[in-house]
């Protein structure tokens, strides 16, 4: 490289990426999450709700002429955050869920995250895994006898999931859970 201007753009391009490198590793590093991190949390928030929480009412029933648009709202929602087989999963498992809600089986009243803690989230190109720690609740009721007994059990549990990125944004292709100590059903 005898061209000085060879020299100088060549020494520019080398300044350039490395204070690129330098800003990423500080971006990630500084505390503050990324775009992608950002998506991921979003995700599993939504899928921490809607796990707890579809169809709850104050009653704790859902009318039988409620069951079909309930299951669809369900499925669409499912659809935001889970893919492939364990979208089929969860989909029939919400779906046999509000069909015993329907039939008087299960009285739904609420449900929720109290706490929520994001212990890592590592993203590797279109794929992330993440562990969550989260205190989950539900209130439920169950007919004995005629009458309805309700409890509401609460839950410390660890998550690992794992994450796709799709034409549709970050969605979770697999999951696991593994309760406290103490905190098991």
């Amino acid at each position: 490289m005898s061209n000085p201007n060879q020299k100088v753009k060549a020494i520019a391009g080398t300044c350039v990426a490395f204070l690129l490198a330098v800003l990423s590793v500080a971006a990630t590093s500084s505390g503050q999450p990324t775009a992608d991190q950002q998506a991921v949390e979003t995700v599993i928030q939504q899928r921490m709700t809607l796990m707890q929480a579809f169809g709850a009412s104050t009653d704790g029933t859902l009318a039988a002429s409620a069951l079909t648009s309930a299951k669809a709202s369900a499925n669409a929602q499912l659809a935001d955050v889970y893919v492939g087989d364990l979208l089929a999963t969860r989909q029939k498992q919400m779906d046999d869920a509000l069909a015993a809600q329907s039939s008087g089986q299960v009285y739904l009243y609420g449900g929720g995250t109290s706490s929520l803690e994001f212990l890592s989230i590592r993203i590797d190109g279109d794929t992330a895994t993440a562990v969550v720690q989260a205190t989950t609740w539900s209130l439920v009721g169950q007919s004995v006898n005629g009458q309805v007994v309700t409890a509401r059990p609460s839950n410390t549990e660890t998550f690992n999931f794992a994450l796709v990125r799709g034409t549709n944004g970050w969605r979770i292709d697999d999951e696991s859970l593994q309760f406290e100590p103490g905190s098991e059903p």
